[in-house]
């Protein structure tokens, strides 16, 4: 009766270590986003993440691709689609994911620079 105990006891035990092992496994995928800014209101940019995760976003503030990429794996965010009459570039937009949650990917609309000729005479473009 005691060896049966105590093989009971041993299988019970390995089987709480390996629930705890599992449990507490970091996580081995991770999100890539960042920031838009000087989107124009109603405008959108389609961001791609390796050319292929899809992204379009409608306002500035903070994004996030829906396909999470594993530790170790190369990231390389893009402007898929240009917003109307605006340039978008990606700034810190690839590297290799780490161990969290990438958020520092940053995307900046500009609008293009309105012609002299355009103005009316008592202005002059700005300067950037």
């Amino acid at each position: 009766m005691r060896t049966y105990r105590m093989t009971v006891f041993t299988a019970v035990l390995a089987c709480l270590v390996a629930l705890a092992s599992a449990t507490y496994a970091p996580a081995s995928t991770f999100t890539i986003g960042g920031t838009v800014s000087g989107l124009t209101t109603g405008n959108s940019v389609t961001l791609l993440d390796n050319g292929t995760d899809s992204l379009k976003v409608t306002a500035n503030g903070t994004f996030k691709f829906t396909t999470a990429l594993d530790s170790g794996a190369t990231y390389d965010v893009t402007v898929g689609t240009q917003p109307t009459g605006e340039t978008c570039t990606v700034t810190a937009g690839s590297g290799t994911v780490g161990t969290s949650n990438l958020t520092s990917s940053k995307s900046h609309a500009k609008l293009p620079p309105i012609p002299s000729a355009a103005l009316p005479p008592a202005c002059s473009p700005a300067v950037p």
